[in-house]
């Protein structure tokens, strides 16, 4: 059968047509049935997922011990297998020193906060009041009712809490058989990679298959990059914050600036979210302390934006501000959390894949975008222009 001459005939674009909206209507009139069903996988297969992405993450580590440590043991045979060993082992031990570090002054901060609730309580209701001692009942009453609204969303509040700690139940026996399927992930990467690489070159032509793989290896290069200059520089942002309020010797600090380090994870939202939840603190200790932690804010904030990042991140992921914007409400309304984390590096890679499509690349390597075409072409029209006035 010759597929090429039935591509030509006048009925083929119609019956693709036809079957396409068929194939619409069912997905739309079915799509309860499909979202159980793709909820079913999605619970099939959420431990494999997990394996596979803490595997991706402890590779690089991996790899890093085999070349600078393990390779110098002469030891061929077991090589992948004790470096595997000894990044699980250093990664386990750096999450040790982190928590055994964090916990006890988070503690100390929770347990300060919770024995001074009454005084910040006292402190608010002085700051509701007038200058001349009565009560300003404008503000009360906007309070009394924003409490009354809260009681009523009480009931739905605790049932989502009692939920997502099932759900919080579920999520770490994923991740448990996740890690041990991680293990197993890496140590047989060196019999998996020839199998994926094999099949997919059946899949693709020649050219296809090419350029499939390089784009695995720019995805590849933008996660990795994105994912350690991330950690790094949520860190940088957190410790600063740590020194600045150890400096004016204000309290809360391993509190405050854990959540301003986590919160620093997610773009372009998570500083401002941070930021809110450190002023509140403060201010009900002290509300000269929320002014001073705004104004570090603003400041780390902007050198973050204008010189920790871009020294980081360099020009691996040139995305503009409007792509990472939508990626950010997309992600977010799709996948929640883990949607919002992963916004830049995807937007990267949709933009990446866009200009291979539309704008490929000449033969001396130069990729031409259209506005190039335009700013040269303007440049010509103003030399003939000069040329034609001499």
């Amino acid at each position: 059968m010759n597929y090429k001459k039935i591509k030509d005939e006048k009925w083929f674009p119609y019956t693709v047509a036809g079957c396409a909206t068929i194939l619409f209507y069912f997905i739309v009139k079915n799509i309860g049935v499909l979202g159980t069903f793709f909820s079913w996988i999605w619970l099939l297969l959420a431990p494999i997922t997990v394996g596979i992405v803490i595997a991706y993450l402890v590779n690089p580590i991996a790899k890093f011990v085999e070349k600078h440590l393990v390779s110098k043991l002469n030891a061929k045979k077991i090589e992948w297998g004790l470096s595997v060993a000894l990044a699980f082992v250093l990664v386990g031990l750096v999450v040790i020193l982190l928590v055994a570090a964090l916990i006890p002054s988070l503690i100390s901060s929770v347990t300060t906060f919770a024995n001074n609730l009454n005084g910040y309580t006292a402190s608010f209701n002085n700051l509701m009041k007038n200058p001349d001692g009565s009560v300003n009942t404008t503000l009360e009453d906007t309070i009394n009712s924003a409490l009354n609204k809260l009681k009523d969303y009480l009931p739905a509040l605790t049932e989502s809490i009692l939920s997502n700690s099932s759900n919080i139940g579920h999520s770490l026996a994923n991740f448990g058989l996740g890690f041990i399927l991680a293990i197993y992930f890496l140590l047989d990467k060196h019999k998996i990679k020839p199998w994926l690489a094999r099949i997919f070159e059946k899949l693709l032509s020649g050219k296809a298959y090419e350029k499939f793989m390089n784009l695995c290896i720019k995805c590849n290069n933008i996660l990795l990059r994105y994912v350690s200059c991330t950690l790094l520089e949520a860190f940088i942002v957190g410790l600063s914050n740590a020194v600045f309020m150890l400096i004016l010797k204000m309290p809360f600090v391993a509190l405050i600036s854990l959540v301003v380090g986590v919160t620093n994870l997610a773009p372009t939202f998570g500083p401002i979210i941070g930021a809110v939840i450190g002023m509140f603190i403060l201010f009900l200790a002290k509300p000269v302390y929320a002014l001073y932690f705004l104004l570090f804010t603003l400041v780390i904030q902007t050198i973050d934006g204008y010189v920790i990042k871009p020294k980081l991140f360099g020009n691996t992921l040139g995305v503009s501000s409007l792509w990472i914007l939508i990626a950010i409400i997309c992600g977010g309304k799709m996948f929640g959390v883990v949607g919002v984390l992963l916004a830049i590096p995807f937007a990267a890679i949709v933009q990446y894949v866009l200009e291979e499509m539309l704008f490929p690349k000449q033969d001396n390597g130069h990729r031409s975008m259209p506005w190039e075409h335009h700013s040269k072409k303007k440049h010509e029209k103003d030399e003939d222009e000069i040329n034609e006035e001499n």
